[in-house]
């Protein structure tokens, strides 16, 4: 081989190795399909073990939800006009209703069964966003309002704020406000009546979502969409994401942060880990998931794999080096896979006495019955009762917990 050749060996082979490093880490867990319905399903929303979403099933813009505690589907709205861009918090689903001539907000309350409206005004209202006892939306009135659920009484926040899409945590509520075609990141304080800019810059930034002190949101100012973040206790702008491609439409959850990212030719789920500063990769099928949104260890998405869209749950687990606390979190992801209730049944039993035992400090009896849970894993995966990648993954969690507790 003549030097020439060679050196370019030597580059294509440095070039592999830095587009390896490069690399997200692939994400681990399991991927569940919630709808199965041939029509289209988009826009879910999630809390806790309830996620919601707009559906085409019936001809028309419906609201579903499921259940993944017990398993159950439920068609929330039966109107025949549509009704779009479900939002979630505890008992209450809400969404933008077109049973008008423009659009409303309203709402059902899964404890009293009841739906009622909220909106009334002839203008358009939509996209809502909850939090405990208040709920804003996007207004076309130009102002910024509020409903409290406690006082069935809505409010005028500010006047003259030509508000897009909103969100709210705490006493604090983010939108993005146009002016002069361009639109801006904005602030508002409940409990000090005070507006406040996050992001002014000259270029777009979008879809603003809050968690505890950091806000989120899609940035345009590096000529493709990037996400970014500020943190309101220390006053910092972070950029989370450098890729030259489009990554956008965030979500945040704790030190989580969601969006969707087309640096792979597709759209794709991808993660930035606050804590750990780790990017992630949470979907790797090369059709497009979209639409991301985060609640605890749960990612929903929409998913055009089947060809229409339909919604997705990721869950994932991060266990500690605490034996119990990974036994327990382990439970947490075997329970979020519905399976049979007889299966649920056999695993619930090993991981309980699993946990009773290592808190009794009987650790033999402890790897004795991880052990057993291995071995009903396989075999429910040889039965079919557990998907393969399900398998793998709770499998290789149990063998990581047996090696903590030897090592302890």
């Amino acid at each position: 081989m003549g030097i020439k050749q060679i050196i370019i060996c030597c580059i294509s082979f440095l070039f592999l190795l830095c587009t390896e490093t490069a690399a997200a880490e692939i994400a681990q867990g399991t991927e569940i399909q919630i709808t199965v319905n041939e029509s289209s399903q988009s826009s879910p929303a999630i809390y806790s073990d309830r996620i919601v979403w707009q559906d085409e099933r019936n001809g028309n813009w419906d609201i579903y939800m499921y259940d993944l505690f017990n398993s159950t589907e439920v068609q929330i709205t039966t109107n025949e006009s549509a009704q779009w861009d479900p939002a979630i918090y505890r008992d209450i689903i809400a969404w933008e209703d077109r049973r008008g001539d423009d659009g409303n907000v309203c709402m059902y309350n899964l404890s009293s069964s009841t739906e009622s409206q909220v909106t009334t005004d002839e203008s358009y209202q939509g996209y809502p966003a909850i939090y405990e006892e208040r709920m804003t939306w996007l207004d076309g009135r130009e102002s910024i309002y509020m409903y409290n659920l406690s006082t069935l009484t809505e409010i005028r926040l500010l006047t003259n704020e030509r508000g897009g899409l909103c969100d709210i945590y705490g006493d604090r509520i983010v939108w993005e406000e146009w002016d002069n075609g361009s639109s801006d990141i904005y602030m508002y304080d409940l409990s000090t009546s005070t507006k406040t800019p996050i992001v002014t810059d000259e270029s777009n930034q979008r879809w603003p979502a809050i968690y505890e002190d950091k806000v989120v949101w899609e940035d345009w100012r590096n000529g493709n969409p990037d996400i970014y973040m500020y943190d309101i206790s220390t006053s910092t702008e972070t950029r989370i994401t450098t890729d030259e491609s489009d990554q956008q439409r965030p979500d945040i959850y704790g030190d989580r942060i969601v969006w969707d990212d087309f640096r792979n030719r597709n759209y794709d789920i991808y993660m930035y880990n606050l804590s750990t500063s780790r990017e992630i990769q949470v979907t790797t099928d090369e059709s497009n998931q979209e639409n991301p949104a985060i609640y605890d260890n749960r990612i929903v998405f929409t998913d055009y794999r089947k060809g229409n869209p339909d919604i997705y749950v990721f869950a994932f687990v991060t266990l500690g080096n605490d034996p119990v606390e990974g036994i327990k979190e382990l439970k947490k992801y075997v329970f979020s896979l519905n399976l049979y209730s007889s299966v649920e049944n056999i695993f619930d039993a090993k991981i309980k006495n699993a946990i009773c035992y290592l808190e009794r400090g009987d650790e033999d009896n402890a790897l004795r019955e991880l052990e057993s849970f291995i071995q009903c894993s396989y075999f429910m995966q040889e039965k079919g009762r557990v998907e393969d990648k399900e398998a793998e993954y709770i499998v290789g969690e149990a063998q990581r917990i047996i090696s903590l507790i030897r090592n302890s």
